[in-house]
């Protein structure tokens, strides 16, 4: 109540700024500002049943109402920055005027820039969050193979579907979540990992929003771990109760072990990096008394978790939370607390899998992210029938714009099922003698490993 109450203050202040900015700097005819300063006051109200649908107000109405608003908030990181700009330029060109001219008159024609220029903006703005809205309507597949040095023989192929971050509550509902497991259910894959952020709201309001995952199918599991979500409006540890209701084994900064054609491995889960007390993240509680000789594969709502996971001896880290970068700026502005913000990286010795997440925190997501969508991925492991090559090559060789500590890993793998070679490769940099995986450079290589670029 209290976060939605200090939400409030804030959309007030907003909602003035907007006022001014839309209204009275545009100087727009009497009738038009009084339906201007409705429409404001009407999204203004739906933003903020938005934000509490789930956890104040209940789905059954306040959801519709409130996806209108979350469209309308999401408008706002380009509406603001854009009508900013409007401002800056239109107060540049009054200073000038009045050192040049001394009359008190507005000029008509920069009155009609002014104003076009802010319905250009502000049409742009909404356009951009409803693009982002489409996009994001319905979740796809991300398949990726990971190469895992130490996965025992029996894990040969394994598959595992994680999927996080679907965020039902204020704008999506049971049907979505439906729409997940039919999706996830398809696949097949050996065991289900869940990474968190499932929920917005109150397990009163939002629980029966989540009865499908009741439907999930894995042979050998499904496995999750709370995100920084499941506690802002209820205790986590009644969410994760909630999920134990529907089959889902919850890991509670502790482990279970995974056997394989004979062959055994850790799943390890953590609470969220940000979790407050008593659901504080303990990684070491959860390892307590393990053989460090066994693969460990961890799931832990944060990649930045992956630090301490590397120093530790996890293997292989899945995690969400970052949903891609989400929005411009936003996305300039994650990797600045998380080491990874989507796809295959590298932390230390810990291989590390951050998915963009099934859904978003209202209509917000992925407006102006990459276009391709990430919201589970089937995580393949290495087999027999693949040979491995490695070379470590200068990165001014396949980017000329990388910086000079940085350098190229290629890894060249060859299937000799099909006789085709297979590369991946990451353009990397150097920081305190670790190699953090920055980002994927085309490469080829030939069946004898030796590597080159494409360009």
């Amino acid at each position: 109540m209290g976060r939605v109450a200090v939400f409030a203050v804030l959309l007030a202040l907003l909602t003035w700024f907007l006022h001014r900015r839309l209204v009275r700097a545009t100087g727009i005819p009497r009738r038009w500002a009084r339906l201007a300063d409705t429409a404001l006051v009407v999204l203004a109200v739906s933003t903020l049943i938005g934000v509490g649908s789930g956890e104040i107000f209940p789905t059954s109405w306040a959801r519709p109402i409130g996806f209108l608003g979350w469209v309308w908030l999401a408008s706002w990181l380009y509406l603001i920055p854009g009508l900013l700009v409007i401002g800056l330029f239109a107060g540049i060109s009054r200073l000038r005027a009045r050192r040049t001219d001394t009359t008190t008159e507005v000029d008509p024609a920069k009155r009609r820039t002014l104003q076009l220029a802010t319905a250009a903006v502000t049409l742009a703005a909404i356009g951009t969050a409803g693009y982002g809205v489409y996009e994001a309507s319905g979740p796809k597949i991300s398949r990726v193979r990971v190469p895992l040095a130490r996965l025992p023989e029996g894990f040969n192929g394994y598959r595992i579907a994680l999927i996080t971050d679907l965020h039902v509550g204020p704008a999506r509902g049971v049907d979505f979540t439906r729409k997940v497991v039919e999706i996830v259910n398809a696949q097949n894959v050996d065991l289900i990992a869940i990474g968190g952020d499932l929920v917005d709201g109150t397990v009163a309001k939002v629980a029966p929003d989540l009865a499908p995952l009741a439907d999930l199918q894995a042979p050998d599991g499904i496995f999750g771990v709370s995100g920084n979500h499941e506690f802002y409006a209820d205790d986590g540890g009644k969410w994760l109760d909630v999920w134990e209701t529907l089959g889902i084994t919850t890991l509670r900064n502790s482990r279970a072990s995974i056997q394989h054609d004979g062959d055994t491995i850790d799943i390890v889960g953590i609470h969220d990096y940000t979790s407050p007390a008593p659901y504080e993240p303990n990684l070491t509680a959860a390892l307590a008394g393990r053989d460090p000789n066994t693969f460990a594969l961890l799931l832990a709502h944060e990649p930045r978790q992956a630090i301490e996971a590397s120093e530790m001896g996890i293997d292989l880290q899945l995690s969400g939370h970052t949903h891609g970068g989400q929005m411009w700026p936003l996305r300039y502005l994650v990797p600045l607390q998380q080491p990874s913000v989507q796809g295959l990286d590298k932390v230390g010795n810990t291989v590390l899998y951050t998915t963009r997440g099934a859904g978003g925190l209202g209509a917000r997501r992925y407006a102006s992210a990459h276009r391709r969508r990430s919201p589970f991925s089937n995580s393949y492991a290495r087999g027999d029938d693949l040979r491995r090559a490695h070379a470590l090559v200068a990165c001014e060789r396949f980017d000329r714009r990388a910086r000079a500590d940085q350098v190229a890993v290629a890894m060249c793998t060859v299937d000799t099922t099909h006789g085709r070679p297979h590369l991946r490769a990451s353009l990397a940099s150097r920081e305190d003698g670790d190699l953090t995986r920055v980002r994927v450079i085309p490469l080829r290589c030939n069946a004898s490993g030796s590597v080159g670029s494409t360009a």
